[in-house]
């Protein structure tokens, strides 16, 4: 049976006999091994200590530690809020204050940005742009699939804010043949199966709850379908691109505008009627090269491009 891990921190400097560290070290040293894996996290020296830590699992940061703290955004919340059901929980108090206490924000799109500046407040000077990188895992495709049938395909959460409803309500109104595969899990499965079944798709849709072969399916795939309300910097659709397989998507905020090349990558559109028609002048003439659209991202976000900028971060900070 596997533990549930426990680290217990002490913020002071050492420790040396006070209240709250000899109350730690005594929870550290007695809580039910058999049950939890406890370790110790100390800002101080370990010739300090006062108390038996044998045994413990312990990390020591050293007296008055040089440590940076970093914290990187994967949302829009304004809009995120809007279509998630997101509840209140402890910790959402903190999430928004804790930009103050940070020596960096990373946020992935300039959107993301603009969107924490509407929502916190701190010293703005902290945010960094980084996307999200491609690893070099995903392959050009050597060949477009034959289109008498276009296949189509969404990997993601199945969840309210991606949007799975509108994309099932284009799907209806294609005039092509098509088939649909949709790759993921989350809260809404259930609905959109259910709708899937009810609106007569079953026949022209494939469900897959997880894969480890993401690569292959997109390949095998003429178009990349989006129907998310907001995305923080859609991994799906870099991988799709990454591969040569474009995308069309509703303008969600985000990072989609950094990624999509009008008519190079894909389309992004504004209502159902403008995705009905640019599907299915798709069909009637596939003008996508692969390598155009591979080449579109990954001169901008391909890992090497990424890594460097966090090395240059962390770099930056270190030597504040």
């Amino acid at each position: 049976m596997s533990k549930e891990k426990i680290h217990l921190v002490i913020a002071s400097a050492n420790l040396l006999p006070g209240g709250a560290e000899r109350v730690l070290s005594f929870l550290a040293r007695n809580i039910d091994r058999t049950t939890f894996k406890v370790s110790f996290v100390i800002f101080g020296h370990e010739k300090d200590v006062a108390y038996d830590l044998t045994g413990l699992s312990t990390t020591f940061f050293g007296k008055d530690p040089k440590i940076k703290f970093i914290a990187r955004e994967v949302t829009v919340l304004t809009v995120m809020r809007e279509h998630a059901n997101v509840k209140f929980n402890p910790f959402m108090w903190m999430s928004k204050h804790r930009f103050k206490y940070v020596d960096a924000v990373i946020c992935q799109s300039d959107h993301m940005v603009e969107d924490i500046k509407t929502t916190y407040r701190f010293d703005y000077d902290k945010i960094t742009v980084i996307h999200n990188p491609i690893t070099d895992s995903f392959k050009l495709k050597s060949t477009i699939a034959d289109r008498s049938e276009m296949k189509l395909i969404t990997i993601g959460r199945i969840s309210a804010e991606k949007g799975h409803e509108r994309l099932i309500s284009i799907l209806k109104r294609l005039d092509f043949p098509y088939h649909y595969t949709i790759i993921g899990n989350g809260p809404d499965r259930d609905k959109i199966l259910g709708l899937i079944e009810s609106e007569g798709l079953r026949n022209k849709v494939t469900y897959i709850e997880y894969t480890s072969e993401v690569d292959k399916y997109l390949t095998d795939s003429h178009v990349f379908l989006l129907g998310s309300y907001t995305e923080g910097f859609p991994n799906a659709v870099l991988e799709s691109a990454a591969v040569g397989t474009p995308i069309v998507a509703y303008p969600a905020p985000g990072g989609l505008i950094e990624i999509i090349e009008e008519g190079i990558n894909g389309y992004i559109v504004d209502t159902e009627d403008e995705y009905v028609e640019k599907l299915n002048s798709i069909y009637k003439d596939y003008h996508f090269k692969p390598e155009a659209v591979r080449s579109s991202v990954m001169k901008k976000f391909h890992s090497d491009i990424i890594i460097n900028k966090y090395e240059a971060l962390f770099k930056q900070l270190i030597n504040k």
